[in-house]
């Protein structure tokens, strides 16, 4: 899911409420993610200044990358 949930078509320059969902055949290209070795090394650092990383949990319903990975999921079972 990360190869392909972790990226999207960069539309940083609309609302976030007026982005359309990507088109079959755009390209992504904005995006990321950490690796597991790169959030150890973030944990480690915060818990040195006391502080103290929570993750986020995403809703099924409410994730798009989950759909852009696994199309079956959806209700249309699209992308």
């Amino acid at each position: 899911m990360t190869k392909t949930g972790a990226w999207r078509v960069d539309q940083n320059d609309k609302v976030w409420g007026d982005r359309p969902q990507a088109k079959a055949g755009e390209i992504p290209s904005y995006g990321g993610y950490y690796t597991k070795d790169q959030i150890k090394e973030i944990v480690a650092y915060a818990a040195t200044r006391n502080v103290t990383v929570v993750p986020e949990i995403e809703m099924p319903g409410h994730v798009a990358s989950a759909i852009a990975a696994y199309p079956s999921l959806s209700c249309s079972q699209k992308h």
